[in-house]
């Protein structure tokens, strides 16, 4: 086990603002129904801002495909090495939501644990499929973010579009690293660098709606290897029934823990889906901060989801249950693209 390069910092505490609506999503705002005509929701949005879209590459995914496969890993130990990083740049937690900031007066925060705290800490992440499970460290102007994210493929990685994208300073990640299978503030498998990342553009267009808020990392290799040659990857699946009842479990890197423990750690719970609805799942499954990004697996390990919020059904401006897009055909086929485009 290779010891880790960050540093045991104060994790902010994430604000949110709630909507009127009864059905409030905690923060972010509903879709836009007068979508623009040039555009599409589906577009890919790169890291440098670049609009890729969606009809230009399209033709070339294969929609009878509703799976993709895994890949097994290797499991190779990798040698640590410097990685660049300013030190003097605070590491936040971007939450399960668009910002971070002080708390003020009106706001509440989405560190959704629902009752008495159901997560548990992972014992042994060199199997899958915490192994595929990341720490993810994204570089802002004056400061780190952290969020947590899932390997489904060679060389990238699946998340949160939030982590990657704030809204509210209208500034995109610049850089960053992912490592799987963090385990007490030590790495086996690589500190792999962030080359590119894609976003949906129906992000941007509705102000943050949850069924775009999700995004695919592109990674460089690290020692000459793919995160996916060394820790295998996730297959996903298109979700074309009712998840309803289902039985789903999330991992992470939760901020509340690294706080209370001083080491960065996966945690996780297992339940089942209270609702399907449109295109997000909902659950009651404690999250907090920081599993943002964290892949929704059903019982045969495949990504059916990520997660990505508390949201607030009561109309009293308190997240009461959790939830996050799930992996509709749209989002299937966006993950695909971005694969092909590369780095």
């Amino acid at each position: 086990m290779k010891k880790v390069f960050v540093m045991m910092v104060a994790v902010l505490v994430f604000l949110v603002v709630p909507l009127s609506s009864s059905k409030n999503i905690i923060f972010a705002q509903t879709i836009n129904s007068k979508e623009s005509i040039q555009t599409s929701p589906y577009d890919l949005v790169s890291s440098k801002g670049e609009i890729i879209r969606f009809k230009d590459y399209s033709k070339l995914i294969d929609t009878k495909i509703k799976a993709s496969k895994p890949i097994i890993g290797t499991g190779q130990v990798l040698p640590e090495r410097d990685l660049k990083k300013n030190p003097n740049k605070p590491t936040i937690d971007l939450g399960t939501g668009i910002a971070v900031r002080d708390k003020e007066p009106g706001t509440i925060s989405t560190q959704v644990v629902l009752g008495t705290d159901g997560r548990q800490k992972v014992s042994d992440t060199s199997i899958s499929p915490y192994r595929q499970i990341a720490y993810i460290e994204l570089e802002y102007g004056n400061s780190y973010a952290m969020c947590t994210g899932t390997v489904i493929g060679y060389d990238y990685v699946l998340t949160n579009a939030h982590c990657v994208r704030d809204l509210e300073t209208n500034t995109r990640a610049n850089g960053g690293y992912v490592i799987p299978a963090l385990t007490d503030n030590h790495y086996s498998y690589g500190a792999y660098e962030i080359e590119n990342f894609y976003y949906p553009n129906g992000y941007d267009q509705t102000g943050g709606a949850s069924q775009y808020d999700y995004a695919v990392i592109k990674l460089a290799p690290y020692y000459g290897y793919e995160i996916g040659e060394v820790v295998g990857a996730l297959a996903f699946r298109e979700v074309t029934t009712d998840l309803t009842d289902t039985y789903i479990k999330i991992f992470g890197y939760p901020g509340d823990k690294i706080i209370s423990t001083g080491l960065y750690n996966q945690w996780g719970m297992s339940g089942n889906v209270t609702m399907d609805l449109e295109n997000i799942l909902y659950y009651t499954i404690d999250t907090a901060p920081g599993q943002s990004g964290s892949a929704i697996l059903d019982s045969s390990n495949q990504v059916v989801g990520v997660h990505n919020a508390g949201y607030d059904f009561s109309g009293d401006d308190i997240a009461d249950i959790n939830g996050g897009p799930k992996m509709t055909s749209e989002m299937s086929s966006f993950i695909r693209m971005a694969a092909l485009l590369g780095g």
